[in-house]
């Protein structure tokens, strides 16, 4: 847990979509964009997953959100790069210990992404001809 407490003013770093649980909203419709800000309310558990509950103003809606899903409103935030599914260029060749792994300008496809605190938003991409996927910075990456 990133330490949220009840009041905290938090930030979206992923789209929420409707899992089936909110009424009246189609499974798979995004209820929650990504950047919007809103308070916690309370924390608690769901399925073994510590799930805090936070009121977005602009909707009127209260969301449970996994920690990893929030960040503070005040830490710098930009909205990702890259998207799911999308088409990527590494920018430089990509090496581990010394020994190459792809070639700078190799094309790949964004499979996921997450966002790190204090790295900003990871991309795991899988190359073409590659068996192996990597996760990589936004800089290392440039769109198609």
């Amino acid at each position: 847990m990133k330490g949220f407490s009840p009041g905290d003013e938090v930030r979206l770093v992923t789209d929420i979509v409707n899992d089936g649980t909110l009424f009246g909203r189609k499974r798979g419709e995004c209820i929650q964009r990504r950047g919007d800000t809103g308070f916690i309310k309370k924390q608690g558990w769901f399925l073994d997953d510590l799930v805090v509950e936070v009121h977005f103003i602009n909707t009127d809606l209260v969301i449970g959100c996994r920690d990893k899903e929030l960040i503070p409103s005040s830490h710098p935030w930009q909205p990702p790069a890259f998207e799911q599914g999308q088409g990527v260029r590494a920018r430089l060749g990509l090496t581990r210990a010394g020994v190459g792994l792809v070639a700078a300008g190799s094309l790949g496809q964004v499979q996921k992404r997450r966002f790190d605190l204090d790295l900003g938003y990871l991309y795991q991409v899988q190359f073409q001809g590659e068996a192996d996927s990597y996760l990589l910075l936004e800089t290392q990456l440039e769109g198609l």
